[in-house]
C-alpha cells in the first residue's frame, strides 16, 4: 500500500480526537500507532504488544544524536486524570533499550511500568544501533568512538533528563541495569544532573569490579587483552562473528573453560529462558566503545569507583593529577532513595563489591537480595515480575 495511503489511515484516530477533544471526551493524545515510527523498539516491540510507542531524539553537549523511545502508557490506554511518574530505564553494555522488552509484556519491566501506571522512557546510549549518529562525526571516525561510560553519565543521562523534564516537568525515576547502574551512580555525583532524578533503582549493580568472580571478565582484564585491542588502532568493540573482539575473547576462553559464553561472563542464571537466546542474539549484543571495555577492565585490575584511567601525563592534562578521580558515591546526599537489587548466583556483580558500594553511599539505601539470582535475572527472568517487579513497583511508590 502507498505509504500516504498509510499515513492518512493512521491520521483518522487523531482527527477524531482533535474533534472529540473539544467536547471533553477524547482524552487519548497520543496515537497508538505512528507510520513514521522507525526503531525496533517500538516496530518490533511495543506496538505488535499493543502499546503506544513514540520516538524522540537528543543532541548531547558534545554532539551524538540518542534516540529515545516513550511508551506513555499501559495496553489498556491512558485513564483520565492519573498522574504518571516518568521513569528512564538504562541498560547495560553491549545492550539497546529494547532489552527491557525482550520478554512477553507480563514478564518484561518496560511494558509492565507502563501498565503499573507509569510514564516510561527508553534511553538508547551513544554506539547502539539506534544511536550511532554525531552532528560532525560518522561512526566509521575513530572519534567517534573515544569514550567510556564517563561520557555515558555526563552527557547521555543530562541530555535524556532535561528531554523528560521538559516534556513531563516532573523529575524522572531512573532504573539501570549492570553498566546502566555504573552510569546512573556517576551522573548522580554531579549535583547539577541530581536535582532531575526523583530516585534510583539499580539492578545488577556495577561500580567496583575488583571483587568480581566472573571467569571471563577476570581473564580479559587480566591479560590486558583490552589494551591490545586498543594497540590495534581499533576504537569500535564490536563482537560480531569474526571481529577482533570476538578474537580476543575467544583467546580468553582458552585460559578458562567458557562452556555457555553468557554463564562464563556472568554466572549462572537461574530465571534465564535459553529457549530464547536464538532471539535474543537479534537484538544484541551492541557495539560499544573500545574505552568504555578498557574502563571496565580498569575497575577489575583496580580497587576503586573511578574515571577512565588515561595514563599518568594523560591524566595530568585531564583531571589535575597523576591517577584518575574517585566517583565520590558519599556526595550523594542521604535523604535521596536508591533501591539495590542484587542476586546470590551473579558473579560480575559480585556480593563483595555490592557490599563495597553499600558501604560508600551515605544516602538513603534499600536493598533487595534474592539467592538465586544471577546477573540477567532482574531483567530476562521468567519469574522476575513477581519475585522483583513488584518490589521495584513498591520501592518507586514509596518515594
Amino acid at each position: 500500500m502507498d505509504p500516504r495511503v498509510i499515513k492518512m489511515i493512521c491520521m483518522i484516530p487523531v482527527v477524531v480526537c482533535i474533534l472529540l477533544n473539544a467536547a471533553g471526551i477524547c482524552v487519548a493524545d497520543i496515537p497508538l500507532f505512528d507510520a513514521a515510527l522507525t526503531t525496533r523498539l517500538c516496530t518490533e516491540r511495543a506496538l505488535p504488544n499493543g502499546y503506544p510507542c513514540q520516538e524522540f531524539t537528543v543532541t548531547t553537549r558534545d554532539g551524538y544524536i540518542l534516540a529515545i523511545q516513550r511508551i506513555p502508557y499501559g495496553s489498556t490506554g491512558p485513564e483520565n486524570g492519573l498522574s504518571r511518574p516518568p521513569v528512564i530505564l538504562g541498560a547495560g553494555v553491549f545492550q539497546q533499550a529494547a532489552l527491557w522488552l525482550l520478554n512477553p509484556s507480563e514478564q518484561s519491566l518496560g511494558f509492565i511500568l507502563a501498565d503499573k501506571g507509569f510514564d516510561v522512557w527508553f534511553l538508547n546510549f551513544r554506539g547502539t544501533a539506534e544511536s550511532s549518529k554525531h552532528v560532525s562525526l560518522s561512526i566509521e571516525d575513530k572519534a567517534f568512538w573515544i569514550w567510556s561510560f564517563d561520557e555515558l553519565a555526563s552527557f547521555d543521562v543530562p541530555a535524556a533528563l532535561q528531554l523528560v523534564n521538559q516534556t513531563t516537568g516532573s523529575q524522572a525515576f531512573y532504573i539501570g541495569h549492570s553498566q546502566g547502574t555504573t552510569i546512573g551512580l556517576a551522573a548522580l555525583v554531579d549535583p547539577s544532573v541530581r536535582q532531575m532524578f526523583k530516585a534510583a533503582v539499580l539492578l545488577s549493580p556495577i561500580a567496583y569490579l575488583s571483587q568480581t568472580t566472573s571467569q571471563l571478565a577476570i581473564a580479559f582484564s587480566q591479560m590486558y587483552l583490552d589494551q591490545v585491542y586498543l594497540l590495534s588502532g581499533a576504537r569500535q568493540f564490536d563482537m560480531s562473528a569474526g571481529s577482533l573482539a570476538s578474537g580476543l575473547i575467544d583467546r580468553a576462553c582458552r585460559e578458562i573453560d567458557c562452556g555457555f559464553t553468557l554463564n562464563s561472563f556472568t554466572g549462572p542464571n537461574s530465571e534465564f529462558n535459553s529457549s530464547r537466546m536464538g532471539f535474543y542474539t537479534t537484538f544484541m549484543p551492541e557495539p560499544t566503545s573500545a574505552n568504555n571495555v578498557a574502563h571496565l577492565a580498569q575497575l577489575i585490575r583496580n580497587d576503586g569507583f573511578r574515571k577512565y584511567d588515561m595514563g599518568e601525563e594523560g591524566n595530568m592534562n585531564k583531571y589535575g593529577q597523576a591517577t584518575p578521580p574517585e566517583y565520590d558515591l558519599s556526595s550523594i546526599p542521604k535523604e535521596f532513595p536508591i533501591l539495590i537489587a542484587s542476586g546470590g548466583w551473579d558473579h560480575l556483580s559480585d556480593l563483595v563489591d555490592v557490599q563495597n558500594l553499600i558501604y560508600n553511599l551515605r544516602c538513603n539505601v534499600k536493598t533487595l537480595y534474592l539467592p538465586r539470582y544471577g546477573h540477567t535475572d532482574y531483567v530476562l527472568g521468567t519469574n522476575a515480575s513477581t519475585e522483583a517487579f513488584t518490589q521495584v513497583m513498591d520501592f518507586l511508590r514509596s518515594v
